[in-house]
């Protein structure tokens, strides 16, 4: 077994997810959906990766972080040829059921796992529930400088949003819209933080939550997350995508309801400022969520650089 966090060099060709081209190197990472064995294979992110694929222990050394620094480079042209590569050296990789034509693409199983769990899993109202009751040891555990800077800025950008979109929102007192920020704006970003822990709570695998130490990655992360494998990552960590929206149109409307009775009293549903306060809420849920959930994200395979 090799513990999450070693760096490792690829000793031989291997096919597994993908075909895994000798030289390759890459970063252990823990195996949070129990797919592999850890006494046969480790999960590694191979330099030039974009997520982790199960590598057998017999094709891997270990190795240094300083050798693993001077390889990544060389790691990343081998996995952009791996492929070309596999088949110069052992033929097509494989081929669709009748003969069709070769699969140029491996799907991760990523995707599998997310189709697998397409039917309802998660009780909405347990969702909500497990997001009320998060403790503030686990908001602490995330909340370290690249966590909280993200959402404050966020929450500061949200007061020329509002003052965009809403009437008569500019002409509030600075105490006053800063007022309406800490007691509700925060509110909206942190509760999708809550949200996140809700259901990072469905995965009782998982370790206790842990903050990222650097503010670039994690916003390096957040602004890619809808983008390819990452996407695919936060769907499979969903478990039940459909019912995390629908909690989150829930928590959404709750604070909706709140700022019809305070600073937005006098919207008008089917009216374009209450529409557009409507979605710039949930979104703002979905920002505290995906910030949670990359700042936690060295827990779930993503790669951090």
């Amino acid at each position: 077994m090799i513990s999450p966090g070693a760096f490792v060099r690829i000793t031989q060709d291997a096919m597994v997810e993908e075909p895994l081209v000798e030289g390759m190197v890459g970063k252990v990472v823990p195996d949070i959906y129990g797919r592999t064995d850890p006494a046969q294979q480790a999960m590694v992110v191979v330099a030039g990766a974009r997520k982790p694929c199960p590598v057998p222990l017999e094709a891997v050394e270990l190795i240094s972080e300083t050798d693993y620094g001077e390889d990544a480079r060389r790691s990343r042209t081998l996995w952009r040829q791996r492929r070309e590569l596999w088949r110069d050296r052992y033929g097509r990789i494989t081929r669709k059921p009748e003969g069709e034509e070769e699969l140029d693409e491996l799907e991760g199983e990523g995707m599998g796992l997310a189709a697998e769990h397409g039917g309802r899993k998660l009780e909405v109202a347990e969702i909500v529930r497990r997001a009320e009751a998060v403790a503030p040891n686990e908001l602490s555990a995330l909340a370290r400088p690249p966590l909280v800077g993200v959402l404050t800025e966020w929450s500061v950008g949200a007061l020329d949003v509002l003052a965009d979109e809403l009437p008569g929102f500019h002409k509030l007192t600075y105490g006053r819209a800063r007022k309406i920020r800490n007691d509700q704006i925060e509110r909206w970003l942190w509760d999708g933080v809550r949200l996140y822990l809700a259901v990072r709570s469905f995965h009782p695998a998982l370790p206790p939550p842990a903050a990222e130490p650097s503010r670039e990655r994690v916003r390096a992360l957040f602004e890619r997350i809808d983008e390819d494998e990452a996407a695919d990552r936060l769907s499979e960590f969903c478990l039940d995508v459909n019912a995390v929206k629908e909690a989150l149109g829930l928590m959404a409307g709750h604070w909706l309801n709140e700022a019809l009775n305070g600073f937005a009293k006098g919207l008008k549903e089917g009216e374009r400022p209450f529409e557009e306060l409507a979605q710039y809420i949930l979104q703002l849920h979905i920002v505290g969520f995906q910030v949670g959930f990359c700042a936690d994200s060295t827990h779930h395979g993503i790669p951090t650089h």
